[in-house]
């Protein structure tokens, strides 16, 4: 796949690979603290929310005591504070209802939602329960009972806003917060049940039971609120809460705790001192409030500008790497460019002698110092065997006209042509070697010594130098079969001649008894014939016989000359067969 890839499209994509996890990588950031921002900014109006819960809860816990002073001392106490508390309480819904038709709070999370409805659903039972309470139709029970569950779910609204949260100390400071409200909710019950057993100046065993649970309930959430409170909303706790009103309630709460009736406080005194208290806690549900608020939105205002930073530093990391990328690009196909030039030119015109100009010592700069390098490692080459090339034509030059006293001496950094060269070199020396042994050889034929055989090293038998050998081996072989045969025959005829020698001797000696036989005759026949003169026919006839005799003896005397001939004959013969076979 990636083989036939353009170095253009690798570089690209080695760039973009590394520029999309960046980028994927910087998403997921931006998106974390976009998530993050989300989070804090529904934290944010779920607190917010908080905040105009709390200040419902706070008028109708209020509303909640007044109500309950009321009924407890059947319309006679308490009248014109109710109503204005009334007033304070709708104020508080009215702001409410106006927060929550501007903000969605479903996106929060769906219990927020639900408990907020369920808050919304109880206030429109408000008015019903007010006419009743103006009018006395209602017991006590069931309008704390109303006033509870309302703030019931003010709170549990209150607390599902901190089932968002997912930081640490934010989350410790809506637990804080929560569990304060949830006392100072248990604080307003007990001001209601005070303000109503005060009026009745009696505790019913029930109402004695439930002021005695609102007590440890509120010690019991006042514990959970030490535990996640900070250092600061702790010490500004212990600050606020002091006081004669603290004292006063303290002091009551005792009364209350030890008697069942003929308590000797009046409701409207309890009613005071605890709504003191109780606007005191108020401070510190505001503080504790304001702080939560505050750390979202520090935290809010660092994801943000952590978006923004992300946001801007992507972008310039993007266009910095892409402007920086594209440079480091047109440079690399500047100088691979040149490279291409370069190998391109060498295809086409062969010469080797252009150079790349080298103007950096990065990668490329190297591997075009090496390119040129590697061009004049050639040419010195080249040279090197052109050199080494023109020393083997004179040696093979030399080598065809017979001469193999020179070898190649040239060396070439071509590793081939060096194992060319010493190749040449052992044939010349090996040729040499075999034309010596040759020649020793035949010198020794020459000098009629046939006694060794040609034998050459290191040939094949059916090459050149073996056909030779063969062929010379051959050649001795039939001379020495000759001059045996010549021996042979030169003995034979040295034998004959002997023999023929002898023979001639024998015939000479025959002739020279044959010629003195005939002077013998012929004296006798002069003898005979001075004795025999008388008788003409025998003289004729015995000259007859003479004649013939004579003319015998001039036949031997010519065939004993002819003979003597031939004989000098032989021995000149003999004479040239023996010097041709000294000769052989």
């Amino acid at each position: 796949m990636f083989k036939n890839m353009k170095i253009k499209t690798k570089l690209s994509l080695l760039i973009a690979l590394p520029l999309i996890l960046l980028f994927v990588a910087s998403s997921e950031a931006f998106m974390s603290n976009y998530r993050i921002s989300q989070t804090l900014q529904k934290l944010d109006s779920g607190v917010k929310l908080s905040v105009k819960l709390s200040a419902l809860v706070h008028e109708t816990q209020k509303e909640r005591g007044a109500t309950a002073g009321f009924i407890g001392s059947g319309g006679k106490k308490f009248a014109n504070k109710l109503s204005a508390q009334r007033e304070l309480t709708n104020k508080r819904i009215n702001e409410l209802k106006a927060f929550v038709k501007v903000n969605d709070f479903s996106q929060i999370n769906d219990e927020l939602a639900s408990t907020l409805n369920q808050t919304l659903q109880s206030l429109t039972k408000l008015n019903n329960i007010r006419n009743k309470v103006d009018n006395l139709s209602i017991s006590l029970n069931d309008a704390l009972k109303y006033y509870t569950g309302t703030n019931k779910h003010i709170l549990d609204t209150v607390s599902n806003v901190l089932k968002s949260s997912d930081n640490k100390v934010i989350t410790k400071q809506l637990s804080a917060y929560s569990n304060f409200l949830l006392s100072k909710e248990r604080a307003g019950i007990e001001r209601a049940v005070g303000t109503g057993t005060l009026n009745k100046n009696k505790f019913s065993p029930a109402l004695k039971v439930k002021f005695i649970k609102l007590l440890s309930a509120q010690d019991s959430y006042m514990a959970n609120y030490f535990v996640f409170a900070s250092k600061e909303s702790r010490a500004f706790y212990d600050k606020t809460m002091q006081g004669n009103d603290i004292d006063e309630v303290n002091r009551i709460r005792k009364i209350l705790l030890t008697k069942n009736e003929n308590f000797g406080e009046s409701g409207s005194y309890w009613f005071k001192v605890i709504t003191g208290k109780i606007n005191k806690l108020k401070q510190i549900d505001d503080y504790l409030a304001k702080e939560a608020l505050n750390t979202i939105e520090t935290k809010l205002s660092a994801v943000q500008n952590k978006i923004l930073f992300f946001g801007t530093s992507n972008v310039l990391i993007v266009i910095l790497v892409i402007i920086f990328a594209m440079y480091l690009m047109r440079d690399i196909f500047n100088k691979i460019s040149n490279l291409d030039i370069a190998v391109e030119k060498l295809l086409s015109s062969k010469d080797i002698s252009s150079r790349i100009q080298v103007d950096s010592k990065d990668e490329l700069g190297i591997i075009s110092m090496n390119f040129n390098n590697y061009l004049q490692s050639i040419q010195d080459g080249i040279n090197e065997d052109n050199h080494l090339i023109e020393n083997a034509k004179e040696v093979m030059s030399k080598v065809k006209r017979g001469i193999y006293d020179e070898t190649i001496t040239t060396s070439s950094s071509n590793q081939s042509l060096n194992e060319f060269k010493n190749s040449v070199n052992d044939m010349i020396l090996a040729t040499k070697e075999h034309f010596e042994v040759i020649d020793s050889i035949l010198s020794q034929y020459t000098n009629k010594n046939y006694v060794n055989t040609l034998q050459l090293k290191n040939i094949t038998e059916d090459g050149v130098f073996g056909k030779l050998q063969n062929a010379i081996n051959n050649l001795k072989d039939s001379i020495v079969k000759t001059l045996v045969e010549s021996k042979v025959d030169g003995l034979t005829l040295d034998l004959a001649s002997d023999i023929l020698l002898e023979d001639i001797s024998h015939l000479n000696a025959n002739l020279n008894a044959s010629a003195a036989a005939l002077e013998e005759t012929a004296a006798a026949l002069e003898e005979i014939t001075s004795i025999t003169a008388n008788n003409t026919a025998n003289v004729l006839q015995m000259a007859q016989i003479a004649s013939k005799v004579t003319k015998s003896a001039s036949d031997g005397q010519e065939l004993a000359r002819q003979t003597a001939t031939s004989m000098d004959e032989i021995n000149t013969e003999v004479t040239s067969i023996s010097e041709a076979i000294s000769v052989i």
